[in-house]
């Protein structure tokens, strides 16, 4: 009896596989401006020849443009930088994988506000997401919200500038780029998090050159995270900064340099970070690809390190990263840098 009841018994129907992660990649500085634009001669998608490849995975690719997309304006007086982009440059940079497009930094307005509405414009043409930058405080504020339905999730990413100008800011009825105040961080990701799986905050912040995060940094990533962010991502040092989990978040305080018009002998090292993340929002993995960025050698082409190059990069994070209690190893398998937390979380 037991025996027929077992055979007429149907196998029960395998788990389904669980959901693909939400991966999410992002990158420092990208301005094709003075030397860039000499270099390549127009031939933009050439700087994203080793890029391109590696962003075929992603639901988000971020950067930070630091240069407005426009042929108008007068040069801000007095200001020692100016730059601008070709509007046509854009398009290289949405076919290299960017979708998501950091506004907030020291060079949007270099042009004035004709700079930002030429670069909105666009954008907005080229149908893909930004966020730190608008026609009044409100407007460069808004976070860019990313739909995922194929991964049941959603992600907002917002921007904010730290560097002066303060001229830059945007105000209630001044166009401009949106300020980094610890208040208005708090407050806008707690906002975005309500109808958000995930909040991204990237920050234009710290000084040039300098490769340890201030206290100003630590305080406001960490408050980010506390009120609901899981990805800080910082840029403007032009240098790599190190890595922190906290709370069940990462914070990566300089990506470095990216492709930025300047024949700098300081910005050598580079990554381009890859971060996954549960539908929910739960962080499931951190790793960074790294990259060559040392412009009198690449000529304003990032170049993918490996071997032993890669490793210097590692052992460079590891030791940034040190006061954070971060693991870093170089994984050659992957070919990727891979970051986790030497304790729980505190």
């Amino acid at each position: 009896m037991l025996s027929s009841l077992l055979l007429g018994q149907t196998a029960a129907p395998p788990a389904p596989p669980p959901p693909a992660p939400v991966v999410i990649y992002a990158v420092g500085d990208i301005a094709i401006v003075g030397n860039a634009e000499f270099e390549l001669r127009g031939r933009y998608d050439e700087a994203f020849a080793q890029i391109k490849p590696i962003l075929a995975d992603r639901d988000l690719a971020i950067c930070n443009l630091e240069a407005p997309l426009t042929r108008r304006g007068q040069a801000m007086e007095g200001k020692e930088f100016t730059f601008r982009a070709r509007p046509e440059s854009l398009a290289a940079i949405k076919a290299a994988g960017f979708n998501v497009f950091g506004l907030a930094n020291n060079h949007m307005l270099d042009f004035g506000a004709v700079g930002i509405k030429d670069t909105l414009a666009s954008l907005q043409a080229a149908k893909v997401y930004y966020a730190g930058a608008g026609d009044n405080l409100k407007e460069a504020r808004r976070p860019a919200r990313v739909e995922l339905a194929e991964r049941g999730s959603s992600v907002a990413v917002l921007s904010y500038s730290m560097t002066f100008p303060e001229a830059f800011f945007a105000t209630r009825f001044q166009p401009g780029t949106a300020p980094g105040n610890p208040e208005y961080v708090a407050r806008d990701v707690a906002a975005a998090r309500k109808d958000s799986a995930i909040v991204v905050v990237s920050s234009h912040w710290s000084a040039e050159l300098l490769q340890e995060a201030k206290d100003y940094q630590i305080e406001t990533a960490r408050r980010a995270i506390e009120n609901g962010a899981r990805l800080v991502i910082g840029h403007h040092p032009h240098v790599l900064q190190g890595v922190e989990f906290y709370q069940g978040g990462v914070i990566f305080y300089s990506l470095g340099n990216f492709v930025f018009g300047s024949y700098s002998r300081h910005s050598r090292t580079s990554i381009i970070t890859r971060v996954e993340f549960s539908a929910s929002g739960e962080l499931l993995k951190v790793e960074a690809i790294p990259v060559w960025v040392f412009n009198p050698e690449v000529k304003f082409r990032p170049r993918v390190l490996s071997g032993q190059e890669a490793e210097a990069v590692a052992q460079e994070l590891r030791d940034l990263s040190k006061p954070y209690g971060t693991k870093v190893d170089y994984d050659p398998a992957l070919g990727s840098i891979v970051f986790s937390p030497a304790s729980p979380n505190p």
